[in-house]
């Protein structure tokens, strides 16, 4: 029976480390399937009871979503001025978030530029916020707060303002 009992717990322990790295895998295998390495994939509507990306989104905010894999190097990661509550969530590759990006944070209209690099990154920072990743392999989840329906093309408009840019294709505007 104590076999049994510690087959069981060592089983569940390991299906609990291994298993959010297994989703985060698949959902990272769909979005770059969707719109490749990183590239933001905008959802344009408001959610509802049929939304199944994630569990509990909010429908009242507009989601994209963009997948790296840091190996390729580091990426800069510019958010527009943005009016109101807007986030950009940093995810590693067992869905734990290790960094965030907000209007809560850096405040309201203000434009945002960062440099997302893998943890062992010697380079140069560029004059940006350095964000150093856990794991090569990161998520990156951006909400913009909408109010109302009339409000979505405007949102839209930001959503495609908010870049993701392999660091050594960056070309800052001067």
């Amino acid at each position: 029976m104590l076999v049994l009992l510690i087959g069981y717990i060592l089983g569940f322990a390991l299906h609990l480390h291994y298993y959010p790295k297994q989703e985060f895998t698949k959902f990272y295998q769909k979005i770059v399937k969707e719109s490749g390495e990183g590239r933001w994939v905008h959802r344009r509507h408001l959610s509802d009871h049929t939304f199944t990306d994630f569990p509990r989104p909010n429908n009242d905010t507009l989601y994209s979503y963009c997948m790296v894999d840091l190996d390729r190097g580091p990426f800069v990661i510019e958010v527009p001025a943005i009016d109101r509550y807007w986030s950009v969530q940093f995810i590693r590759d067992n869905n734990e978030t290790f960094h965030y990006l907000a209007s809560r944070i850096q405040g309201i209209n203000k434009p945002i530029k960062a440099l997302l690099v893998s943890k062992g990154y010697a380079g140069d920072s560029h004059g940006m916020e350095v964000i150093y990743a856990p794991t090569n392999r990161v998520w990156l989840f951006a909400r913009i707060l909408v109010d109302g329906q009339e409000d979505i093309s405007r949102i839209i408009r930001l959503q495609d303002q908010v870049k993701c840019i392999p660091l050594n294709q960056y070309k800052p505007l001067s």
